[in-house]
């Protein structure tokens, strides 16, 4: 029980990071394109 739970919290905290990171690399290309205008 407690296993499930620590495994989802650490699963959803992975996802978020990822989403993160995928939105800031999307952040950083769309500048780029931008400057590259």
């Amino acid at each position: 029980m407690c296993m499930n739970g620590s495994n989802s919290g650490v699963t959803r905290q992975a996802s978020s990071g990822l989403f993160h990171l995928i939105s800031v690399i999307y952040s950083i290309c769309s500048i780029s394109l931008d400057l590259a205008k």
